[in-house]
This record gives structure tokens, sequence and C-alpha cells, in this order.
């Protein structure tokens, strides 16, 4: 696989560029946790964690019960969602699966765990059920996060997509993005 820190050859190149790349996302991950710790004056709750269990309490405070669940993107019969394959939405695969609360967590690059968990406002997650459009094998079970109220939102999003202050955007969560929502059983 070739990263920007190998060479087409597939060999680690010892270069300043990359060098500087692979300490900068460490470092982005301590100035935006570092920013948190000091109370940013950001709407939205979040935090940065370094457990599974603080990942757990922020959720459960944040969506006031202890009866989680947790949704995350699954590829069926092995596979990766990264490998270069086209998708499409299954016929009625579409499911709402939350309320409009839910609490995402991603991991921030550094040398042991750190995620980063939020509470974003006017949000709804939906199960999304995809098929190979070339009719391969595997499909995919997506989890997506719909932003119903994007007036807040910076300009440069919609620049970059093409759409609209206000309109819905929705996301794909990576493999590696945990999604809580209550538990509704």
């Amino acid at each position: 696989m070739r990263t920007p820190c190998h060479s087409t050859t597939g060999t680690w190149t010892p270069s300043s560029t990359c060098s500087r790349r692979r300490l900068r996302s460490p470092i982005d991950t301590l100035r935006t946790c570092g920013e948190l710790a000091a109370g940013d004056s950001h709407e939205e709750p979040r935090t940065c964690t370094t457990s599974d269990e603080a990942v757990f309490d922020f959720a459960s405070s944040m969506l006031r019960t202890s009866q989680l669940r947790a949704a995350k993107t699954v590829m069926h019969g092995g596979g990766r969602l990264e490998e270069p394959r086209r998708y499409v939405v299954a016929p009625n695969g579409v499911t709402r699966i939350s309320g409009d609360a839910v609490v995402p967590c991603h991991p921030m690059p550094y040398p042991y765990q750190v995620s980063y968990c939020h509470r974003p406002s006017d949000a709804l997650a939906l199960r999304v059920e995809l098929t190979d459009v070339d009719g391969n094998k595997p499909d995919a079970t997506a989890v997506a996060v719909c932003h119903t109220n994007t007036t807040t939102w910076d300009g440069r999003y919609f620049d970059m997509l093409n759409a609209r202050r206000g309109e819905a955007i929705c996301h794909y969560m990576l493999q590696n993005y945990v999604l809580w929502v209550a538990d509704s059983i």
C-alpha cells in the first residue's frame, strides 16, 4: 500500500516533509484536545477521551441514559470501505436508527488511544445498506449522520460540498468511528 511517506516502489522515504507530516497529526491532536481542556467557546459539547470508559461516560451524559447502543459501519464478508469499489444504496436500504440525539466518536492520530467525541445538535443517524455496483461482494452496512440544520456552519463547507447554507448534509462514518445512540429497548 502506498502512503505519502512511501515511494512508488513501496519503500519508506525518509524525507523531512514526511517526518513533518507524521509529527503534525499528533501535534494537531494535542492542540485540539488542549483547546477543549482549556474550555474553548465552541457551542457543541465535545471532548477528547483516552479510554473506552471515558467515551461511554461522555456519551451517557450527552444522551442522558446509560442504555446505549454503538453503531458502526461494517463490511460484510471482509474487506474495507477504503478499497476502490463503487457502491449504491440497496433498494429500501435506508433506515433511521436514532432520534435527534447522537454522539459520534472518532479516533485521533496519537501513539495511544485518543477519541474525539461530540454531541451535534440537529442530527440524526441512518443505517444504509450498500451493494457493490458491479454485483461483487462484499456489501456493507454503513452508518450515516445527517445534520439537519447547517445555518451556523462555516461557509467553506458549502463551497467544498457545492451546497447551500441551511441544507441538510449527510455523511458516512468510517469503519473505525463509533456512533452512540440511546437504546430504545
